[in-house]
């Protein structure tokens, strides 16, 4: 008995080193793990702040301006978030507390405790990262209204940029008054309104005017890459929202016209099946054709026997007409 508990004692203080000496080794992996992001960090820092100027200068000044305007909405509010929490409006709060549940890497928790939060956004911390991509993932239709409004505020930043803003979206601008519109909007509804002046009553005056003309518009739009980074601020800000609003239009626009095309295209390099003049082949392929079209369960089917191009008939049509061919 004595010498079972010496060897169970024994046991139990290897396990305790070794556990010490896997814990003293997670610890050290840790630490390595936090100078990397810091290092990492480091560096990025200086990527943004001297990238875009070097690239400026070896490729040109679009390039840097191309550089500079790489970040999406998403990490733009990350940023902002990192250099001063109580610089966010109340979304930019709200959208900031749930990506830090769905992506707890990319924000510092350390900085929530700075923040006053309000009873709707503590409520807001209840959320899992499985449910909030739930969320995202699931169809319109299968969510609570709840959920719904949670959806929207999380898809206000992406880290993507949006390829088009849907046409049905577009379309309940053009209706609402200029107070239910942001101001970013009411400026579009403005430009749109120059350009496709048919989409809009010519008896009502404009409710949001401009000074933009139709030629100004389109030459803005028209505007070489090379250039983009030389035009005025508020030019560049000009083209950047008609290309984000209407960029089929600005698709079209650029792109060279086709000649159009006044006949049907004709494909030469078809050739027909060859007609078989030996009555005996020709008897066994009709039959082939003709086993093959009784066997066929379809009300249509596709046969080349009678006719040296491939035909669709009806099962029985063809079947009558291969019999009378053989």
């Amino acid at each position: 008995m004595f010498t079972k508990q010496c060897k169970l004692h024994t046991i139990r203080q290897e396990e305790c080193r070794d556990i010490h000496t896997a814990l003293a080794h997670l610890a050290s992996l840790h630490a390595d793990l936090l100078l990397e992001r810091a290092r990492l960090e480091m560096a990025l820092r200086e990527y943004r702040q001297y990238l875009p100027d070097a690239t400026g200068r070896l490729e040109g000044h679009t390039a840097g301006f191309k550089l500079r305007t790489l970040l999406t909405s998403a990490q733009r509010v990350r940023r902002k978030y990192k250099k001063n929490p109580l610089t966010l409006n109340p979304t930019e709060r709200q959208w900031i507390l749930l990506d830090r549940i769905r992506f707890p890497d990319f924000v510092r928790l350390s900085r929530y405790t700075s923040m006053d939060l309000t009873a709707q956004e503590r409520s807001l911390l209840a959320w899992t990262a499985s449910e909030l991509e739930r969320v995202l993932t699931a169809p319109v239709n299968q969510l609570r209204s709840k959920e719904l409004q949670l959806r929207k505020a999380m898809l206000v930043f992406r880290d993507t940029k949006v390829a088009a803003v849907p046409a049905a979206l577009l379309a309940s601008w053009r209706t609402k008054l200029p107070s239910e519109l942001k101001p970013e909007q009411r400026e579009w509804v403005a430009m749109e309104r120059v350009l496709h002046p048919d989409l809009y009553s010519t008896k009502l005056t404009p409710a949001v005017p401009t000074h933009w003309t139709k030629d100004k518009l389109l030459s803005l739009i028209q505007t070489p890459e090379e250039q983009i980074s030389i035009l005025p601020p508020k030019e560049r800000h000009v083209r950047d929202l008609l290309w984000h609003y209407d960029n089929v239009f600005c698709l079209e626009l650029i792109t060279p016209k086709a000649v159009p095309v006044s006949h049907h295209a004709v494909n030469h390099t078809q050739q027909g099946m060859k007609v078989e003049v030996d009555i005996d082949l020709r008897c066994r392929l009709v039959q082939q054709e003709l086993d093959r079209a009784m066997a066929n369960p379809n009300d249509m089917m596709d046969s080349s026997i009678l006719h040296s191009a491939p035909q669709r008939f009806p099962t029985q049509v063809l079947r009558l007409e291969l019999e009378k061919e053989l």
